[in-house]
């Protein structure tokens, strides 16, 4: 690699070879960082921000510091970053406004008034910067930027190198951005453990697996009241407030939300082995007491702003269910269907009968009953179930709830 032609097409078969065959972008970049390093190229710093399809983060930055010699994803960028004032002045925006490239030397009296960050970087002792707009098939600009401290900055052949090897790169990182961009919007809409599922190819109709699991079932009570008097926007908000209560606590305890129905939702704790059966159910339990105490606090806030209260019902059941594939050839709805699934929802509207918030079926009750203060509200018949249920709630959400037979669980 001694003269620039030879740099040049070493380059190109590193990234097609080598860099093609590199698992994620983290990896690629230290990798390529490394070979550009070795090649002579004087890269001390850089930082590459790529864009992502996701509800709250708008980029993924990854950066590389020669001591350090590895490429870490440093920041996960918020959607709310084009309010803040150092994006606004920074060579970034530069890029994400139409730039294709923006170089600034750094050394003597250069005016680097232009943006904030690169008075930064000359006080850490950098002499230039350039910066390089990557963009997408989709028109999404990404930004891919070089710092050094090499005396003179960067050699005119330096940079040809760098931007020969940009065509190649851009489509290396659109490959990795899709597929992970892919993963994100599936763990966001499905779950993280369906989303891998269907990542790994499980998309027939009618393709499942029976799993035993907790299944927690829950809406909000007079929810048809709140939407029909209450402004759209507003209603949104609660359900948003609503299922951020609900969700934090289910994936705190290890808990997968399968889907939301209207004002509901369903989620299930896959118990796999018989060895952590009550363990499980104890982390579903410890969820419901987490959700029931979210729910009060985003209660007391409400009722200092006035607005009305919710009141919602939580239904604990375990059993056999399927969990995969089932729907039209075109349309299909990853989800879990089975008679526990059934039961779990008439469990759920009993609530609102015996006044309480939470109902734990007695299969749930005999396993993770011993470890909280739960009391049995007798037998009850549930619509479509032939055999009257015995329930059980926890003692302190009897509020309304008459008790009819207290009874120790083991």
């Amino acid at each position: 690699m001694s003269n620039m032609p030879d740099r040049e097409e070493e380059l190109r078969r590193w990234l097609l070879g080598t860099g093609a065959e590199t698992t994620g972008t983290a990896l690629l970049m230290e990798g390529l960082c490394a070979w550009l390093a070795e090649a002579g190229v004087p890269i001390e710093r850089m930082l590459m921000a790529v864009r992502t399809i996701h509800p709250e983060i708008v980029a993924h930055t990854y950066a590389w510091k020669k001591q350090a010699a590895a490429v870490f994803e440093v920041d996960r960028i918020r959607r709310d970053v084009a309010n803040d004032p150092d994006y606004e002045h920074s060579p970034i925006k530069h890029i994400h406004d139409g730039g294709s490239e923006l170089r600034r030397k750094l050394e003597g009296d250069a005016d680097l008034s232009e943006f904030e960050v690169l008075a930064e970087l000359q006080g850490d002792g950098y002499t230039d910067y350039i910066i390089f707009a990557l963009p997408f098939t989709d028109g999404t600009r990404n930004t891919l930027s070089f710092a050094t401290r090499a005396e003179g900055g960067f050699a005119d052949g330096d940079l040809v190198l760098l931007r020969t090897m940009l065509p190649i790169l851009m489509l290396l990182l659109e490959v990795r951005s899709s597929r992970q961009t892919a993963a994100r919007l599936l763990d966001t809409y499905v779950g993280h453990e369906a989303g891998e599922r269907i990542m790994r190819g499980e998309v027939v109709r009618g393709e499942g697996q029976h799993i035993h699991a907790v299944i927690w079932y829950a809406d909000l009570r007079d929810f048809t009241k709140l939407s029909d008097t209450r402004p759209m926007e507003e209603v949104i908000s609660v359900l948003d407030d609503w299922f951020e209560a609900m969700t934090h606590a289910i994936h705190d305890h290890g808990g997968q939300v399968l889907k939301f129905i209207g004002d509901g939702l369903l989620a299930i704790f896959p118990l796999g082995d018989a060895a952590f059966r009550h363990y499980t159910c104890r982390q579903a339990m410890h969820a419901a007491i987490e959700a029931q105490d979210a729910v009060a606090a985003l209660n007391q806030r409400r009722a200092e702003q006035n607005q009305p209260t919710l009141n919602y019902r939580l239904a604990l059941h375990v059993g056999d269910l399927m969990w995969g594939n089932i729907g039209a050839v075109d349309r299909l709805d990853f989800t879990a269907i089975g008679p526990s699934v059934n039961l779990t929802a008439r469990l759920e509207a009993l609530c609102g009968d015996l006044g309480v918030h939470v109902l734990m079926s007695e299969e749930f009750a005999k396993i993770a009953g011993e470890n909280f203060d739960i009391v049995s509200l007798g037998e009850h018949y549930l619509r479509g179930v032939s055999e009257p249920q015995e329930v059980f709630t926890l003692r302190g959400d009897l509020t309304d709830a008459e008790t009819k037979t207290e009874v120790a669980v083991n």
